[in-house]
């Protein structure tokens, strides 16, 4: 008998348990019309109006020009899942819930809601199935253009759009928990009206500000600026372009807020790959977006996820995802802080080059407008630091565009590799760097090497084309008639070679590590960026460090960063590393003991 009980009670148990599920799933499936009713709420205005007092049907219904009948069963749908409430005389208020479609409130979202039952938004969903099939937009599909673009066409979408992104107080806390005190210049990417930006300078008055997104955009930035009674406007510089082909120089911190989820990864790396082109030594990139957890319980993320993949093909990442496209484009990742909404990730540069640094003098204050002798400028030098010093021999590319040399100095564009000598590991990350630049020739070894028309590229022999990592909306097809043409812009040619330069530096990133090694060093930076980016010819007598023993070199290197250096002298690895030497070695290079790296106190005195 009790057996019987124990079995009638489980099977009630399980039948009430499918029940429940049942009804979940069924609430889930129905799920549109929900929102569709919480929409018509929101268009109505129905939270504003019982904001003050409860109200009747009919007196709601005057108030919004609705059928009263109707109304009143729409207001009972609301009741069911606690918008609002009925009471006995059939006067209707609002609950706590249905105080978040209210207008006037902190973080509303009535306008979120009239935005996401938007037939467009909704529209874009109706066709999920093809995204996930495909992993491309659905939205282009239905609507025959892509989601911003139809944005910038279609006025009445885009107020609603904007007004629901506008509503979302996703700014006012990152001033709360970043510290910009130590910045000069803050760049925002993809700024849009500039709401960001404004919360920023408003916040600390010492800082400069640079607006960058597309040109009708910056239109709608310019008139709140123009608005701004505070000297904030002229603090602030707003630039129009597009970020997939360049994104302006010369600010110490730049921001991309809500801006890589729209895109695939490689969009993504593209335009990481724009912004650290823009960015020197010491500068930082501030990262807001969503950070998936590693869990599937995070349904409001997991949501945005996809309606990225329908509406642009974007996503949403988890931490691990981004640190991999930092990597990939040269930074990475310091710390990842988890706002309320958002998260902001602070990233750093990844450092590239070998010693010599600090051998360079402070950049030299600007590079004139228009050239200042014709016949000498594009001229192209190899520049060497330190020839026989302690730290030989730092090397890279100096380009004069506007003649400034003369016969006792230097000046021009330095581009090259360089170290970040304050990882404090051996061998030190790395990084590429562009600057203008002014040395005495007798502190240096500048060998000249030729002028940029007479590139490879140029001269009509079409069979000559750019390698395939120099392929890019940033890299113009003709880009070397541009630079070696006197009467193309400075500031444009600048432009050009750093897109050349760090394309080139992306490259041998991606092949060899951003990490010193005998294939990843100024020297064979400088090389590669002087015969594929440039088209020159590299003078056959100057050596390149790598290409000689360039095993002994890596094993050098992890023999010098080795804290234990007695194990590592007598580790098996050490005598496989030395055979493996030993065979690769020629007559010529045998007069090199490759046993004394491991025993003479200057580690480093093959490198040159």
């Amino acid at each position: 008998m009790t057996d019987q009980l124990l079995s009638s009670h489980e099977s009630t148990q399980q039948s009430t348990k499918s029940e429940t599920h049942h009804k979940t799933m069924s609430n889930i499936i129905r799920g549109y019309q929900l929102s569709q009713v919480v929409c018509a709420m929101a268009q109505l205005g129905i939270a504003d109006l019982l904001t003050d007092q409860p109200r009747s049907s009919i007196d709601l219904a005057q108030a919004t020009n609705t059928e009263a009948n109707s109304l009143k069963r729409l207001l009972h749908t609301l009741a069911s899942f606690d918008v609002v409430i009925e009471d006995e005389s059939g006067m209707f208020s609002l609950t706590s819930l249905g105080s978040t479609l209210r207008s006037d409130v902190f973080n509303s979202l009535h306008d979120m809601a009239i935005a996401w039952c938007h037939p467009v938004m909704y529209g874009a969903w109706t066709n999920m199935l093809e995204s996930i099939r495909t992993g491309y937009p659905t939205f282009n599909n239905i609507f025959g253009t892509d989601f911003y673009s139809y944005l910038h066409n279609n006025t009445e979408f885009n107020e609603i759009f904007n007004r629901a992104m506008g509503s979302m107080d996703r700014h006012a806390e990152l001033i709360t928990i970043y510290d910009f005190s130590g910045a000069k210049c803050v760049l925002d990417v993809g700024g849009g009206k500039g709401v960001l930006m404004m919360y920023i300078l408003r916040r600390y008055w010492h800082l400069i500000g640079i607006l960058y997104d597309l040109s009708h955009v910056t239109e709608d930035a310019r008139k709140l600026f123009a608005a701004e009674e505070s000297d904030i406007s002229q603090r602030l510089s707003i630039i129009s372009g597009d970020l997939f082909v360049s994104v302006p120089t010369g600010a110490d911190t730049v921001i991309l807020s809500h801006m890589l989820m729209n895109f695939d990864d490689s969009k993504t790396k593209l335009l990481l790959s724009n912004c650290r082109a823009a960015m020197t030594s010491g500068d930082k990139l501030l990262i807001i977006e969503v950070v998936l957890r590693d869990n599937t319980n995070q349904l409001d993320g997991r949501l945005n996820d996809l309606n990225m993949l329908v509406l642009l093909g974007g996503r949403y990442r988890n931490e691990q995802e981004y640190v991999t496209l930092l990597e990939q484009t040269g930074f990475i990742l310091k710390s990842n802080i988890q706002m309320k909404y958002f998260n902001l990730i602070e990233t750093l540069l990844l450092y590239m080059g070998i010693t010599g640094l600090d051998l360079l003098d402070p950049m030299t204050p600007h590079i004139p407008f228009i050239p200042v002798n014709y016949d000498l400028a594009n001229k192209c030098y190899i520049v060497i630091f330190d020839p026989i010093g302690a730290k030989n021999a730092h090397m890279g590319i100096l380009i004069d565009l506007t003649g400034m040399s003369t016969d006792t100095e230097i000046a021009g564009i330095l581009i090259h590799a360089i170290a970040n000598t304050h990882d404090k590991q051996v061998p030190h990350s790395t990084d590429f760097d562009f600057r203008p630049w002014t040395e005495t020739k007798s502190e240096i070894v500048c060998r000249y090497v030729s002028e940029l028309h007479e590139s490879k590229y140029l001269g009509g022999n079409n069979n000559i084309q750019l390698p395939c990592y120099l392929v890019s909306p940033a890299i113009p097809a003709n880009i070397h008639e541009f630079i070696a043409n006197p009467m193309t812009p400075i500031i444009l040619k600048q432009t050009y070679l750093h897109s050349l330069g760090s394309y080139t530096y992306f490259h041998m990133a991606s092949q060899y590590q951003p990490i010193w090694s005998s294939s990843m060093n100024c020297q064979q930076f400088a090389r590669l960026f002087l015969t594929e980016g440039l088209g020159l010819a590299w003078p056959e007598d100057i050596a390149v460090a790598g290409d000689i023993l360039p095993v002994a070199i890596d094993i050098s290197l992890l023999y010098i960063s080795s804290n234990d250096k007695f194990s590592f002298e007598n580790s098996l690895a050490a005598e496989r590393l030395l055979h493996d030497i030993q065979l690769k070695r020629t007559e010529q290079q045998n007069i090199i003991d490759l046993k004394e790296i491991f025993k003479t106190q200057s580690r480093t005195s093959i490198f040159i």
